[in-house]
């Protein structure tokens, strides 16, 4: 009798620990996810993001694009490090004094996405690496004439900041990335003495949408 009785008090022992919250526990994370009217999105599902602020900026111009945007499909979500999305096509125009095409200022320059697909990651962290983005600069002047020269700017990773919590918070990307430059003609993107200060910073807030509806993050 004796030994049921503390066979009893063991498990009732057991018992009471199991459910016992441990002081100080870290609350289970939830998984990073890309969400529409509180309605996790699924692998597939279409998304852009615009922005009226793009900029392209180094030693020798400052270019402006009012009317900019990146054409995406969702590719993972609801992931508990990292989603990713493939971009499919890219426009940067708005704000030339002209060509409504180009960007300003004067020379008003063209801007063309050169890549045919490149990976977005998201991390749970509130970092995103935009891999192989390649875009080319052209003077509008130079426009439909042979080769149309200008200046190839390139980034194996072009790295962004979104706003992350608990809730969900309106996905929107801040760049402010570096690109590499190759080109094709010198006096057009480059100084005299050329140097590292070329390689221009790439700036813009692009806000997400999914099919015209507010995408939003949370993890």
């Amino acid at each position: 009798m004796v030994g049921v009785r503390c066979f009893a008090a063991a498990v009732a022992l057991a018992t009471s620990l199991a459910v016992v919250p441990v002081a100080g526990a870290k609350k289970p994370s939830q998984p990073l996810t890309l969400e529409v009217e509180g309605q996790p999105l699924l692998p597939g599902a279409p998304l852009e993001a615009t922005s009226s602020t793009f900029e392209l900026e180094n030693d020798v111009f400052d270019v402006h694009c009012t009317e900019s945007s990146l054409v995406m499909t969702l590719k993972s979500n609801q992931r508990s490090n990292t989603i990713a999305a493939t971009v499919h096509a890219a426009t940067f125009r708005g704000g030339g004094m002209t060509d409504p095409e180009a960007c300003e200022p004067a020379p008003e320059w063209v801007l063309t996405w050169e890549k045919k697909s490149a990976t977005l990651d998201f991390f749970i962290r509130g970092e995103a690496n935009l891999k192989g983005a390649k875009l080319k600069m052209i003077p509008r002047e130079n426009v439909g004439t042979r080769h149309e020269p200008g200046c190839h700017l390139s980034s194996k990773n072009l790295k962004v900041r979104f706003d992350i919590a608990e809730t969900p918070q309106p996905l929107v990307f801040d760049f402010a990335s570096r690109f590499k430059m190759e080109f094709e003609q010198g006096p057009i993107c480059r100084s005299e003495n050329g140097g590292f200060e070329n390689e221009p910073y790439m700036y813009g807030d692009f806000v997400f949408t999914s099919e015209g509806r507010p995408v939003e993050v949370l993890s």
